[in-house]
């Protein structure tokens, strides 16, 4: 046997030693590189091959070319293979002739050359037989008894397949031209008439003939009972019986307890209502319906007890009675030194108007205001008739006042102050005064201070030529400067000592403060 590859070089050496592209026949396919030598292809295991009107292309030789389909009335016989350059060469069998070109070659692009020919009669050749009888659509012949040669004269009868019946000549024979004659005839679906209609609902489908079929329907709110699809058998007869559509049911409801229910009925479109009993609230929808999928609406129905809820906790005070649900009655009782302020000493759980309206408590929460002891005002006192440590009510007014001019109220405001719930919101207390004034001056001497609060200090300073005596600080104690030694700091003038006789110089006293002249030859060092 011969290699593809030496196959290849020797076919493109036959072909052409040269083998030239073709422009023109090239353009009707597709062709691969051009080439002049393997050196040209860069692609692994290509070569420099001819490719036909491609000419010299850079091809693999081990490319393969798709299956030839069967060849009728003759063979086809490939050589070696259906690699590039392989040839398929067609052959006709006896009594037909070739039409079209006789070999096809396996090109670069994975395509035969040329178109397929046919194998046709040869009109010089005197048949002695037919060809396969003609086929007829939804039929069979019995020509299987011939062995599939049909010599001349020979006749087959054929027969409609099962769900199709015969119309005209169902006969052929073999002329003695090797042509057939007959049959003359078609073979029409059996048809199986009208399947029913079915009320609520309806069918598709509008051909009652075999094999076809209808589907049956049903409207919203109905469901099928039967079989959904009818389809035409062979002998005329339709598969099954006619649905029907029946009306969807839903589950039957029972009425809640401590309630009723209205309406009757479990068929589609169905509506039933509920109504709780006094002293009870729905819980759920008020109407159900009854649904296309067999279902009612929402869930199943409560009557539950109407209930009011917990009432806010009451300070200064507590509520009696742990009942909150209708007609529960809870009294509101205030503690000891608390004073009652409401509409009602007790509240009633009703039912509000309107249908499935829940429960209220008919009065709100009083509030229990606390009472106030009157306080004990240290370096002050409390004015009026409440004295300290009595109990006065809440919203009660006291007035405060502190010791004259020695000490004064912290805060800010008035001195007076009201009892609420218990308490007095920002009570001052009595606490030392401040200075008013600034620190008393002294002659030839001036104070610094920084502040004029209690027990603020204050630091004195002599001018220059006076000296301070006594404790240089003051203090602001209860709304006066007080001397922190025995008594007031002063400022007394300073004196300087004599310095004597200068030689050759005079001496000037002016004020208290000592100055020589010297004479005009003497320096000053």
């Amino acid at each position: 046997a011969i290699s593809a590859d030496k196959l290849a070089i020797k076919t493109n050496s036959v072909l052409n030693s040269e083998c030239p592209r073709k422009p023109e026949l090239a353009a009707k396919r597709t062709c691969l590189k051009k080439c002049r030598s393997d050196n040209d292809c860069r692609g692994r295991n290509k070569r420099c091959l001819c490719d036909d009107v491609c000419g010299k292309s850079c091809v693999r030789p081990t490319r393969r070319c798709e299956p030839l389909e069967t060849f009728e009335n003759g063979h086809i016989e490939v050589v070696p293979n259906n690699r590039f350059s392989g040839k398929a060469k067609y052959h006709c069998d006896e009594g037909f002739k070739l039409n079209g070109q006789p070999i096809r070659i396996c090109q670069g692009d994975k395509k035969w050359s040329g178109k397929p020919p046919r194998c046709e009669i040869d009109d010089k050749i005197v048949p002695d037989r037919c060809g396969e009888p003609p086929v007829v659509t939804n039929a069979i012949h019995d020509g299987k008894k011939y062995s599939n040669v049909f010599p001349i004269g020979a006749q087959v009868a054929y027969m409609c397949n099962n769900g199709y019946y015969s119309d005209g000549f169902a006969r052929a024979m073999c002329t003695d031209e090797g042509e057939w004659a007959g049959p003359k005839m078609t073979c029409a679906p059996r048809s199986c008439g009208r399947p029913g209609e079915v009320t609520n609902g309806r069918r598709v489908g509008n051909i009652f003939m075999f094999p076809r079929g209808v589907r049956y329907y049903c409207n919203s709110g109905y469901r099928l009972i039967g079989t959904p699809k009818r389809t035409c058998r062979s002998n005329g007869e339709w598969t099954g019986a006619t649905p029907r559509c029946e009306a969807v049911r839903c589950p039957k409801l029972t009425a809640p307890d401590n309630g009723s229910m209205f309406g009757s009925g479990f068929f589609y479109r169905t509506v039933i209502t509920f109504k709780c009993n006094i002293g009870y609230t729905l819980k759920g929808l008020f109407a159900r319906k009854c649904q296309a999928s067999g279902r009612w609406t929402g869930e199943d129905v409560k009557c539950e007890r109407v209930d009011c809820g917990s009432l806010p906790p009451l300070w200064n005070g507590h509520l009696e009675g742990r009942q909150t649900t209708y007609k529960s009655v809870i009294k509101f009782i205030c503690f000891g030194r608390s004073t009652f302020e409401g509409i009602s000493t007790i509240t009633k759980c009703e039912i509000r108007k309107g249908e499935n309206a829940g429960g209220y408590w008919t009065h709100p929460n009083p509030t229990c205001w606390g009472q106030c002891k009157v306080p004990i005002m240290i370096n002050g006192t409390v004015l009026g008739e409440h004295a300290p440590g009595d109990w006065v009510p809440h919203n009660t007014t006291i007035q405060l006042q502190c010791k004259k001019k020695t000490h004064v109220l912290s805060g800010y405001g008035t001195s007076t102050r009201a009892c609420y719930n218990g308490t007095w919101p920002g009570l001052p207390k009595c606490v030392p005064a401040s200075c008013q004034d600034r620190p008393t001056s002294i002659p030839n001497g001036i104070p610094r201070y920084y502040s004029v609060r209690h027990g603020a200090r204050a630091k004195y300073r002599c001018d220059a030529g006076y000296e301070l005596k006594e404790n240089k600080y003051v203090q602001c104690l209860y709304g006066e400067w007080k001397p922190m030694g025995s008594r007031m700091p002063y400022c007394k003038p300073l004196y300087c000592p004599w310095r004597g006789f200068l030689q050759n110089g005079k001496v000037f006293l002016v004020g208290v403060i000592g100055k020589y002249a010297y004479r005009p030859y003497v320096r000053r060092v």
